[in-house]
């Protein structure tokens, strides 16, 4: 069985990675970030666990859901 991830985050720098980790262990067929306009390095750290980055670009994590 496929199974995608998302997962949400903004400002998560201190545990992004730790997450991603995680989720990459159970071999999911993608992982997804959906950004929340983070200020930090949230996603430059995502960058290496994940296939797809989305932003909500300040919007707000539940509208960028609908869009997927």
């Amino acid at each position: 069985m496929k199974l995608s991830v998302i997962i949400c985050a903004r400002n998560a720098e201190s545990t992004i990675e730790e997450c991603l980790k995680s989720v990459r262990c159970n071999n999911p067929s993608e992982i997804i970030l959906v950004d929340g306009n983070s200020s930090d390095n949230t996603v430059r750290i995502a960058e290496k666990f994940v296939d797809k980055i989305l932003s909500d670009k300040g919007k707000g994590l539940s509208l960028s859901l609908i869009h997927i």
